[in-house]
């Protein structure tokens, strides 16, 4: 493998870019103190999100998850004489026009879609590790789905080998075309649940604030990154760029 630099420095009116050197240097300033504000709100939201799983998980019969969840491994997973592999996925992010979720990621990819209803979270983590522990073991393929604000919770899990995928489905988000749905609430003590329900709401919906916060500010740093792409733009000269183009693709 051979490396090359290109020298795109002469394509542009470095005149021009110096007379506007104020306002280029400002923007960039203000496009990485949006960028960090919202890494602030993200970092808020994870901290909200994991003391409101922890909060809940006191209130989770555990061993009950833990010995459902392996009878559901059963029904669903065979075994391969195949390796085991783990890829680790996002389909869910925050983003300037907020909490966004590619929903049909995991029918386009499995005909069985399982939805697991939990506004919390806490069962559908153990559920979903349980069921990619004992399909590595059997030797499959998973895609793992990760939670953008917390990576260390699974928000799914996606086999393909098996033609199967398990989704969580609470406040954040929820998958499309659902083939059943696991409900969760059976695994909670409810009554418990139900003396810290105000406090667990109060942290859901300073999550949701949270995330639109950093909503804000990403929409914010993408108006600067694009009023950034206009001085650099204006300031190119393209036919340049077009000779240094068709120079490169004569060498091979």
């Amino acid at each position: 493998a051979r490396e090359r630099i290109l020298n795109f420095f002469d394509i542009f009116d470095c005149e021009q870019l110096y007379n506007s050197r104020d306002d280029v240097i400002e923007a960039f300033k203000r496009n990485a103190d949006c960028h960090k504000a919202a890494g602030s709100y993200i970092s808020a939201a994870g901290a909200l999100l994991r003391t409101r799983l922890n909060t809940a998980l006191t209130f989770c019969d555990k061993s009950k998850v833990e010995k459902y969840a392996d009878t559901l491994s059963r029904k669903l997973l065979f075994a391969t004489d195949k390796p085991a592999c783990e890829v680790n996925m996002y389909i869910e992010a925050v983003t300037p026009d907020g909490y966004l979720c590619f929903a049909d990621t995991p029918i386009k990819i499995c005909d069985n879609v399982i939805a697991i209803d939990d506004d919390y979270s806490v069962c559908a983590d153990i559920i979903l590790n349980c069921i990619k522990e004992n399909a590595k073991f059997a030797g499959h393929t998973v895609l793992t789905l990760r939670n953008p604000i917390l990576p260390d919770i699974t928000r799914g899990v996606i086999i393909p080998t098996a033609n199967v995928a398990v989704v969580v489905s609470d406040f954040l988000s929820t998958c499309d075309n659902i083939t059943r749905t696991v409900h969760t609430k059976r695994f909670y003590d409810c009554d418990e649940l139900a003396k810290s329900r105000e406090r667990l709401n109060f942290e859901k919906k300073g999550v949701k604030f949270m995330i639109d916060a950093a909503e804000t500010c990403l929409r914010d740093a993408k108006i600067t990154h694009d009023r950034l792409e206009r001085f650099y733009i204006s300031a190119a000269n393209f036919e340049k760029l077009d000779d240094i183009y068709k120079k490169l693709i004569s060498e091979f």
